[in-house]
């Protein structure tokens, strides 16, 4: 009896450890996010305003970006999909959120960005990006 309890605590135990997953990277934005604070609906370029988050590739091997998802039609990203950062490079890519249009609303997005390393691996880590449109002055 003590010798099956001690074996499934032991089992249980490295199941924990298998399932915590290491950190591959740091962003220079805390907690992911990026707040644009209050920004009028004609500010930025083309009725977009945009954010570079800058990261550090923390873990051993070589990343790179996989994919990035915005989800919807006003979120955009630009990346490099051949730049290779190696470990304790950093990197970088750009969000782009359209406000034109969009006077009162909201900006509340979470992101999915999907990293490869050297060993074919993937892990996703999300951004946020938030702020508030408020209409053109006159």
């Amino acid at each position: 009896m003590k010798k099956s309890i001690l074996l499934s605590l032991m089992l249980a135990f490295g199941v924990v450890l298998f399932a915590q997953e290491k950190k591959s990277v740091e962003f220079v934005e805390n907690d992911n996010t990026h707040d644009f604070g209050t920004v009028q609906e004609t500010d930025g370029q083309n009725g977009k305003v945009s954010h570079v988050f800058t990261f550090t590739n923390v873990g051993a091997t070589p990343i790179f970006i996989a994919d990035i998802k915005p989800g919807c039609s006003c979120t955009a990203s630009d990346y490099d999909k051949n730049k290779i950062i190696l470990p304790g490079e950093t990197g970088n890519f750009t969000i782009a959120y359209g406000v034109a249009g969009r006077a009162g609303q909201t900006i509340s997005r979470s992101i999915p960005v999907t990293f490869k390393d050297g060993n074919d691996n993937t892990f996703t880590e999300n951004v946020k990006i938030k702020g508030q449109i408020a209409a053109k002055q006159q």
